[in-house]
């Protein structure tokens, strides 16, 4: 039979793209929440988002942009509030923010760039007061600061 392309609803999922003869998404195709509005866009391999793909809050404000595998955020990406300010930006390992990345406050301003390790600050970091302006430089924990490191405290001069 080889694939089919097409629109389908399964269980309130609207889907339009490809599926193989397993009735499973494959290749480019766009995932739609039950009010119409996108949920995924991207790369499918075996009925999951896999490859490059985009995905979106229910409100339409893209939520995660970047690599994905067997369903679950990968590699690199972006993550976005629904209000549309980045929350990390990184690498990322089966949905947890792991290695190299920034993630950053409420108001999409940089908080920490450093090292993450299961989806927490660990290893060697640097975090930024509301200013942006260096607050600590060093050893990081479980998301706390340990070991070795720099504090730093501005004022101003007038």
């Amino acid at each position: 039979l080889g694939q089919i392309f097409g629109m389908a609803k399964k269980d309130q999922e609207i889907f339009k793209g490809t599926y193989d003869e397993q009735g499973r998404k494959q290749g480019y195709g766009k995932l739609y929440y039950k009010n119409k509005v996108k949920q995924y866009k991207g790369q499918f391999k075996d009925g999951l988002a896999d490859g490059v793909g985009k995905s979106f809050y229910e409100n339409g404000v893209m939520q995660y942009e970047g690599n994905w595998c067997k369903g679950k955020k990968n590699e690199y990406g972006i993550c976005y509030r629904k209000n549309g300010t980045r929350i990390y930006k990184g690498f990322i390992v089966n949905d947890k923010q792991q290695g190299q990345g920034t993630s950053y406050c409420d108001v999409g301003v940089k908080r920490y760039k450093g090292e993450f390790s299961n989806g927490v600050q660990s290893g060697y970091g640097i975090e930024y007061d509301q200013d942006s302006k260096v607050a600590y430089e060093g050893c990081v924990e479980n998301g706390d600061r340990c070991g070795e490191g720099n504090l730093f405290f501005w004022q101003k001069l007038n």
